[in-house]
């Protein structure tokens, strides 16, 4: 079970229980197989028994965006991209970008404000 508030508080059933976990908190969903792995701020994850897909349609329209197959970033916590590696980098942690979703996504992160570091980083 999973419910989104209207002041962006994610209720979701866990394996540990029901945890409440603010959106802002979010730094990405990553896909492992029939599980959802949430990545908070403090370095904890939640694992949920849900698919990504169906986590996308609940917060797509809240500043989360699909980079992957496999990920779905809190653009708010996007500290930069570099276009021509294929990457962003939150919190020091790299997130590949598929080639097929590469332009949707960049574009959505430089209107949001977030520059294109491929000339101060290399991977």
């Amino acid at each position: 079970m999973i419910i989104l508030t209207p002041d962006r508080l994610l209720c979701i059933k866990s394996h540990e229980g029901m945890q409440v976990i603010d959106l802002d908190k979010i730094l990405y969903i990553q896909s492992e197989g029939a599980y959802t792995k949430i990545c908070l701020d403090e370095e904890t994850n939640i694992i949920l028994c849900s698919n990504l897909c169906f986590i996308e349609d609940i917060l797509g329209s809240h500043d989360f965006l699909r980079i992957h197959r496999s990920f779905l970033l809190n653009i708010k916590k996007v500290s930069g991209f570099d276009s021509r590696a294929g990457c962003v980098w939150i919190n020091g942690i790299i997130l590949p970008v598929s080639r097929r979703k590469s332009a949707k996504v960049f574009q959505e992160l430089l209107k949001n404000g977030i520059k294109d570091g491929k000339k101060h980083y290399r991977l």
